[in-house]
């Protein structure tokens, strides 16, 4: 469901990140609790300013990336990156460790 931007893929990468910002206590579960916690933190005034600048950045005329879809890019990218560099697009967009 994560390819539909209806809910994080919860695939390896993501749960990693969940665990490691402590979403709730049972991060990298896909459960109820955990997408109430990941939309919680998320509607947050800060964090939707955050995604909207990451929808304007990485869309296009063709393809608007629904919200959900960017976190959870946003969560395997930090997933994927929690001993590596982040890749170049992600530091372009916005020093996202600060919205986490």
């Amino acid at each position: 469901m994560g390819v539909y931007g209806i809910v994080p893929a919860y695939d390896n990468f993501v749960c990693k990140a969940l665990k490691k910002y402590n979403f709730d206590n049972a991060a990298g579960t896909y459960n109820e609790n955990s997408i109430k916690a990941i939309c919680n933190y998320f509607s947050a005034e800060e964090a939707q300013k955050f995604l909207t600048n990451c929808q304007n950045e990485i869309s296009t005329q063709e393809l608007i990336y629904p919200q959900m879809k960017i976190i959870d890019m946003i969560l395997w990218e930090i997933g994927a990156h929690i001993k590596e560099p982040f890749s170049e697009i992600w530091k372009k967009i916005l020093n996202y460790e600060s919205i986490i």
